[in-house]
């Protein structure tokens, strides 16, 4: 039997345990609450006006920067679960763009509000916003 093969039948193995039953149901969860959050995320950004909303959304990218350097300080290079939500809210609402193929890397790209959100998959994975030509945010 190939590693592969081995591989595999020790995951079904695992899967059809409790413990790898729950991990399932878990995972499932996960996305509901995520999609909750961005639900609770969408319904207060529609409570602001749209000067209160960019307001709160730029002073928002600077804390999300300042958290992002603080978990990179901790060696965890991660995003925090608001600026998740708030790019799910902003390509709900927002306008999707056509990807270039010269935009390598590339694998999402919306505009909301003025403002360009770019996903950029590779090795990793990040996000940058930009204003007309100026990038205002990238995660590290």
């Amino acid at each position: 039997m190939s590693d592969t093969n081995n591989l595999l039948e020790r995951l079904r193995a695992f899967l059809e345990t409790e413990e790898g039953k729950q991990s399932i149901k878990d995972f499932h969860r996960s996305f509901e609450i995520r999609d909750i959050q961005t639900e609770r995320v969408s319904k207060y950004m529609k409570t602001l006006s749209e000067e209160e909303l960019i307001e709160k959304f730029l002073l928002f990218l600077k804390w999300e920067e300042e958290y992002e350097e603080m978990m990179y300080k901790r060696g965890i290079q991660t995003g925090s679960h608001i600026f998740h939500c708030l790019t799910k809210v902003a390509e709900n609402e927002g306008k999707k763009l056509q990807i270039r193929n010269d935009e390598d890397f590339v694998y999402n790209k919306f505009i909301w509000k003025g403002y360009s959100f770019l996903l950029f998959v590779g090795q990793g994975s990040f996000w940058r916003i930009k204003k007309g030509k100026k990038i205002i945010f990238q995660q590290t």
